[in-house]
């Protein structure tokens, strides 16, 4: 991310608001996967870089609270032959576990590594995996954003539209907290945990940790995660709906970097690394009230002060000020590279558009500054929405600081930046913006509001629809409707895809 800050203009890239990049290498053929032994002293672990560290989930909202010095965290990513690896070391002067197995406890209760997927881009049918040092596991697929989001929101479900679950929308086959699908990698999921135990500290008396029961320095993670489910065995991370129709709009498996046409360039899906950390010795959610309200009082960035969310969330990419991790749009983006990842070159994406060698940098994802323009009208939408029970096509109602910058209770603006649409009609021949509204309707998603519970249908429909003609390239598509469902369409395309950061920069034609 080094590089991308380095170049981040104020153009209409957008990339001051790129999120955390990092680019997968392919394992070579003939070459052994790593050996989950959650050592990560395979070979091949060779071919990855590490990540940059983490950051409080918080840290928008506490901008001079960090995360203490010890508890440094970072990730890489290989993939190759049908799985995704992911390897993470967590710094954790003092760890402790209780969870043991597969899905009958969720993890974060102990101090957990947590992976969140998107292979689509779409925000639907997202996993979500965590695992703890003993190597307790979770998994699940989300089929909508959390309807548990706070402040801005989840997408209320409908139980008719997916396997049991409750209201929370998700297929897991985890029954600890009341989940009742039958959703799991498993057993084509794999992961293994290594701890540390040559040595340890204590922290001083002005540090709100109690002691645990084994000092570490560190500890270690391997995961191996299926790129697609076998029916009737293992599902995978390009799983949607149970029973899916080739070439329709949740046929995820078009998005297997393995399919990926190289005249295309990289296949990118979005992604997120955290740790939950916690303050006290904790048994399955029980910590006590009293004391996490201490230790909140004194390191503000706790998520919470009763026991269900006494713990720090540290992420890879940083959340604004949502303190939560449900919002795939804002998570970080992979790159899969196309060969192994080698120190200074990569033959990464040869065609007979591009058959040169490349140098082994980032290609950003040119659908950024599309996607992020229309999700913020599509947030401005959905605080329109909450004050109006209604929506609006003007863009310019959608910009006044009374709907962009909506989030209660805190008032802080999270995804949803106004001067970033302004920056965009600045750039008239690039950026085309409309909203359709159908009032009429009752068939769309109802968001909840003070007054009213929120429903998956009787509400009024909208989409967000953001043309972008990359200069000197093709125009390219982004909607988002109602439920968040964002897709992206390239009609025109002739050629391989530009990278983001390569793309011309061109001065402002204003309206």
């Amino acid at each position: 991310m080094e590089a991308i800050a380095q170049a981040a203009q104020i153009d209409w890239r957008f990339l001051d608001r790129y999120p955390q990049h990092y680019r997968a290498a392919r394992i070579p053929a003939h070459t052994p996967p790593p050996v989950l032994d959650g050592r990560l002293d395979d070979e091949v672990w060779k071919l990855a870089e590490w990540t940059g560290g983490f950051e409080d989930i918080a840290q928008t909202l506490f901008p001079t609270h960090t995360i203490p010095s010890g508890f440094e965290t970072r990730a890489k990513v290989l993939w190759g032959e049908g799985f995704l690896y992911v390897a993470a070391e967590l710094q954790d002067r003092f760890v402790s576990g209780s969870v043991t197995a597969h899905n009958e406890q969720v993890p974060y209760v102990d101090n957990d590594f947590e992976v969140f997927i998107d292979v689509s881009g779409t925000t639907h049918f997202y996993k979500e995996f965590e695992m703890d040092l003993l190597n307790g596991t979770y998994d699940v697929l989300w089929r909508a954003t959390d309807p548990q989001s706070p402040g801005l929101g989840g997408v209320p479900c409908d139980p008719k539209l997916h396997l049991p679950g409750g209201s929370w929308c998700c297929n897991s086959t985890d029954r600890s907290v009341g989940f009742t699908g039958n959703w799991t990698m498993a057993p084509a999921l794999a992961a293994a945990a290594h701890v540390d135990t040559s040595g340890g500290e204590s922290f001083g008396p002005d540090f709100p940790f109690t002691p645990w029961t084994v000092p570490a320095p560190r500890w270690t993670a391997e995961v191996r995660f299926p790129i697609s489910g076998v029916p009737g065995v293992h599902g995978g991370l390009t799983d949607s709906e149970a029973s899916v129709a080739r070439g329709s709009l949740y046929d995820f498996t078009v998005f297997d970097p393995s399919r990926a046409p190289p005249s295309w360039g990289p296949r990118y899906w979005w992604i997120n690394f955290a740790r939950s950390e916690h303050p006290l010795t904790r048994s399955l959610g029980k910590a006590s009230a009293v004391q996490c309200a201490d230790v909140k009082a004194r390191l503000p960035t706790l998520l919470g002060d009763d026991p269900w969310s006494c713990y720090w969330s540290w992420v890879w990419q940083q959340m604004g000020a949502t303190k939560y991790l449900h919002y795939p749009e804002m998570w970080g983006i992979l790159e899969f590279a196309g060969t192994g990842l080698v120190p200074s070159r990569d033959l990464a994406w040869s065609s007979h558009h591009r058959s040169e060698e490349v140098a082994a940098v980032n290609c950003l994802n040119i659908e950024f500054p599309g996607r992020h323009v229309a999700l913020q009208l599509f947030w401005a939408q959905y605080a329109y929405w909450q004050q109006h029970h209604t929506y609006t096509t003007s863009i310019l109602t959608l910009l006044e600081k009374a709907y962009c910058s909506y989030k209660p209770p805190q008032n802080v603006s999270n995804y949803c930046r106004p001067d970033d649409v302004r920056r965009a009609m600045q750039y008239a021949d690039i950026f085309a913006l409309r909203i359709d509204v159908d009032t009429s309707s009752r068939s769309c998603v109802q968001y909840p509001t003070a007054s009213t519970q929120g429903n998956a249908t009787g509400g009024p429909c909208f989409s967000v629809q953001v043309n972008v003609t990359v200069p000197g390239h093709h125009t390219y598509r982004v909607n988002v409707n109602a439920d968040r469902f964002v897709t992206v369409e390239h009609p025109a395309l002739s050629d391989v895809l530009p990278c983001l950061n390569e793309a011309q920069v061109v001065p402002e034609v204003s309206e």
